[in-house]
């Protein structure tokens, strides 16, 4: 989808894959040692101590996306400028950061709860299903939509594709609260 808005746009989109391949792998810590720190509760039949950890290893990673986020709002306009772009590629680089920033949470979150504490539990087969419907469900229908239908800007287009992850955060979180998920997988 992104390839087919144009010179501009690819290269706008290109411009912050580094930005948000190293935020998102700031936080993937979190989600490694979720795996972790939850399936050894729960190898150990302690599900309450499972869902407590797994409850703050979660508002950790919400609570330090948003302020990463903040500090992105401010930053993204000086980002395309230390590249020798048009201003036009400069200002949707920006634009695509400002919906980055908007999504990061739930991105994080997503992470967290379907890469970390539903699988820590086996639960895989959810976790694929989720990625289904967020992405062939919602995603990619959407972007669709928002680049060839509505002829949205790229940094609009990014940011309904992008919905897809709310999407998934609102599935994975209705799982993580039946708590279904803990099972002792050892």
């Amino acid at each position: 989808i992104y390839g087919r808005l144009g010179r501009d746009a690819l290269a706008a989109m290109t411009l912050t894959n580094p930005v948000q391949g190293l935020l998102i792998g700031l936080f993937s810590g979190v989600s490694a040692a979720t795996v972790v720190m939850v399936g050894g509760r729960l190898g150990k039949d302690d599900y309450e101590g499972a869902y407590v950890v797994a409850r703050k290893l979660l508002k950790i990673g919400v609570i330090g996306s948003l302020g990463i986020s903040m500090i992105l709002l401010i930053c993204a306009r000086f980002y395309g400028r230390l590249f020798n772009v048009t201003e036009e590629v400069g200002q949707l680089t920006c634009y695509i950061l400002y919906s980055f920033s908007f999504v990061l949470f739930a991105k994080i979150a997503n992470m967290i709860l379907g890469g970390g504490i539903l699988r820590s539990g086996g639960n895989t087969k959810l976790t694929l299903i989720i990625d289904i419907i967020g992405t062939w469900g919602f995603g990619i229908p959407l972007g669709f939509l928002a680049a060839f239908i509505w002829n949205l800007p790229i940094y609009l287009v990014y940011l309904i594709l992008s919905l897809e992850e709310l999407v998934r955060l609102g599935l994975s979180l209705i799982l993580f609260k039946k708590r279904k998920w803990m099972k002792n997988i050892t």
